[in-house]
Parts: C-alpha cells; structure tokens; sequence
C-alpha cells in the first residue's frame, strides 16, 4: 500500500512541475510591487547610502547617520541628497539626522545645528540619540517630546541662547519618572 501511494505522490508531483510549466506567468496576475520603494533588509547588514524616496521605507531597527548632497550627477541618488542608513545596536548612542526615525524608548539629549557641510550630515542638524533607562531623569530636547513614555513628566524647561546649551539653541525639558508609591 505504501508502494502505491508514493508512486502516486511522484506522479502528481510530476505532473504539477508539468502543468505549472505550462502556465504563463504575466503582468496582469502578479500585484503591482514598487520595488524601488522597498530596501531589502538583506543588503542593509552594514549599512548602505539611500535617496530620498526611499526615506518612508527605511526598515525597523535603522537610523540615518549620514547625509550628503551632492553636485552634478556623480551620486547614487544622481544630484539630490543621499541617506546613510545602518542598524541600530540597542543600547547604544548615536548621532542621528533629523531625517532619521527616533526608535521607540530613545529620547534626543542633545542637538547640534550645523550651518556648514562639515558634519556626518551636511548641513542639517545632527541629534544626539541615547536609550532611555526607565527610572532615570533626563534633560531632553523638543524632538523627543511627542515620544516621551507615560511613565515620564516634564518637570522643568528652559531657553537657550542660540547655541550654548546640549540641544543647540533649542528650548530644554527635564524629564522625570512619575513616582505612583
């Protein structure tokens, strides 16, 4: 019985090899995939450079650490900016373009206004990213304010001067974590 139901199993899988074979594959049957918006997680294990419609696919777990504008033709994104993307290893910290998404339970400690093309990312600001360690107070800048967790309140705030404080001119917000006992 057993003899049977194999060669009946090898047939029917020859004859699906067969009649797949004979199906053309087209268009109009496959759903319409915009590939060029999508980056395979497979190339990103180091880090690679993006163009700016690829900015609303950058993967889970990615930052921007780098940007550059570039002159004439000679980029990967042909004249407009390009994005170094890489993975984020938890718990570290990082410097981070404001194109970059914040991960969850990162918060922005400092923030840097660049007026010139000397920095990792040209002429915009670079964030200072660190992650949050539950329990502790922090001063925080207003890029992380929409992300601070439930279990933390503002305290206090300050203005800067242009320039002079860890957020680079921007207004200062001391965090602290609500105390339920």
């Amino acid at each position: 019985m057993t003899l049977l139901f194999t060669k009946f199993m090898k047939v029917l899988v020859a004859l699906m090899f067969v009649v797949g074979s004979l199906i053309p594959l087209s268009a109009a049957a496959a759903p319409a995939i915009d590939t060029k918006a999508i980056i395979a997680t497979e190339q990103l294990m180091s880090g690679r450079w993006i163009c700016p419609d690829e900015l609303s696919s950058i993967p889970d777990g990615y930052i921007i650490t780098q940007a550059q504008t570039v002159s004439g033709n000679s980029g990967v994104c042909g004249i407009y900016n390009e994005y170094y993307i890489e993975p984020l290893n938890s718990g570290q910290s990082y410097w981070v373009c404001p194109q970059s998404p914040i991960p969850d339970e990162y918060i922005v400690t400092e923030a840097m206004t660049s007026s010139s093309y000397a920095g990792p990312c040209g002429g915009f600001n670079e964030y200072y990213i660190e992650p949050l360690n539950f329990g502790q107070s922090y001063w925080v800048c207003p890029q992380t304010l929409d992300l601070i967790p439930a279990e933390y309140i503002i305290t206090r705030a300050q203005t800067v001067d242009a320039n002079t404080g860890p957020c680079g001119g921007f207004n200062e917000y001391y965090i602290e974590p609500l105390n339920f006992g």
